[in-house]
């Protein structure tokens, strides 16, 4: 008889035992071994031995590694060859800023080296309409305000150019969430569909935009401690990057403390509610308008800031962000 085997009789003698006589002790005891066999009943780790890491490693000693998905060089080279598997990019922000802006200028300028990307864009804050009208804005330059209102807003000739530009967007492998609200259905399509792009063999990478409106169940019986719910979400989501091998990005909110501070460069102290935040992501980093005059520009310098970067560089990348075509491109980048 096996360990598991075994066990499961315990078990069976405990809902027994339990079913006879409901006490508070015998629930325990049958709640304990419950959960025994639930662990010994799981799957095996799939877990690599030392020769097999050894058997990789000779590989790459005369082959060149896979790429992560890259996008312009200097963050290409700051994440060290791209974004690759196995890692949680946190990237923090003000208000206003531009988070949501970033995100999808991040998938338009990685689909545009590699076509074949899939991407979960989860956007709990705005509807997938006003994401594909930024993404249109993105492309064809037309302020995003004027693609909510289309027929009244927008010249014959501008009409012409989204006509055009439609079946090119429409052919992305891209999902644009904005009804999932729980870590659950979250994780529940990022492995779905990253089980998919690697059957296909191709790159996939998900977008939770963002972490402080995420929760762990659309109700809650109780009040609960929303600091360790935060913990519970980032440390999934790590998880979920290293059973997948898959790029994660999560945006956040940072503290108001920071408002009330002289320089407003943020650090890491600066992301909202959790440490966790800190201590489950492989890459933090921080959007912020060094320039508070540039605060209601049209254009604004909007610098990308490393923090912590466990597998590159810590850097600070100046890029321009076209508040109108909702566009972050490379500073030194052709206009």
């Amino acid at each position: 008889m096996t360990e598991s085997r075994y066990y499961q009789g315990e078990l069976e003698a405990l809902a027994g035992r339990y079913a006879k006589y409901p006490t508070s002790e015998n629930m325990i005891a049958l709640g304990e071994m419950t959960e025994l066999v639930r662990v010994l009943n799981l799957p095996e780790l799939p877990t690599k031995k030392l020769s097999e890491y050894a058997d990789d490693l000779r590989y790459y000693l005369d082959h060149s590694r896979s790429a992560g998905i890259k996008t312009f060089q200097q963050l290409n080279k700051v994440l060290g060859n791209g974004l690759c598997g196995g890692v949680l990019w946190t990237i923090g922000a003000r208000p206003g800023v531009g988070k949501s802006a970033f995100g999808l200028s991040f998938i338009q300028s990685a689909l545009a080296i590699d076509p074949e990307i899939c991407v979960d864009h989860f956007s709990l804050e705005m509807t997938g309409e006003d994401n594909f009208n930024r993404t249109i804005a993105f492309h064809t330059g037309i302020p995003v305000n004027q693609l909510r209102n289309p027929k009244a807003l927008l010249t014959p000739i501008q009409k012409k150019e989204v006509q055009q530009i439609l079946p090119k967007i429409t052919a992305q492998h891209v999902n644009l969430h904005d009804k999932i609200l729980v870590l659950p259905q979250i994780i529940k399509v990022i492995r779905e569909n990253a089980k998919k792009a690697s059957e296909k063999g191709v790159n996939y990478f998900a977008i939770v935009d963002y972490l402080q409106i995420v929760s762990l169940a659309r109700t809650k019986a109780r009040v609960t401690d929303r600091r360790l719910e935060i913990e519970a979400i980032t440390r999934e989501l790590k998880l979920l990057t290293n059973e997948l091998n898959i790029p994660i990005i999560l945006f956040s909110q940072l503290n108001r403390e920071l408002e009330k501070r002289v320089d407003r460069k943020p650090q890491l102290a600066d992301l909202r509610e959790s440490g966790s935040i800190e201590q489950d992501s492989n890459i933090v980093s921080f959007l912020y308008l060094e320039d508070q005059v540039q605060e209601r520009s049209k254009i604004r310098n909007i610098n990308l800031l490393f923090r912590k970067n466990r597998s590159g560089e810590l850097a600070e990348i100046p890029l321009i962000f076209d508040t109108q075509q909702m566009k972050f491109m490379p500073l030194d980048s052709p206009k």
